[in-house]
C-alpha cells in the first residue's frame, strides 16, 4: 500500500517507488505508461521544476494515467 510518508533517504525512496510501480501492475497500468510519467516527472525535477497536477497535494489525478 500506497502510503503518505517522509522519504528521508534513497533505501526508503527505492522501496516507495517499488511500491508505486507494484500497485500500478497490480491495476493493470502498462509499463510503458508507468515508465513514460516517470520519464516525465523526473524530467520536471530534473529542469528544477515539479510537473503541473490537477490535484491540490501535488498527486496526478486519477485520470492522468492511462490504463
Amino acid at each position: 500500500m500506497i502510503t503518505n510518508r517522509e522519504i528521508s533517504s534513497r533505501a526508503l525512496f527505492e522501496e516507495a517507488l517499488d511500491e508505486l510501480v507494484e500497485s500500478a501492475r497490480e491495476n493493470d497500468v502498462p509499463d510503458e505508461t508507468l515508465a513514460e510519467v516517470l520519464r516525465t516527472r523526473a524530467s520536471g525535477v530534473d529542469e528544477g521544476g515539479s510537473e503541473e497536477s490537477s490535484e491540490p497535494d501535488g498527486s496526478p489525478a486519477a485520470g492522468d494515467v492511462q490504463r
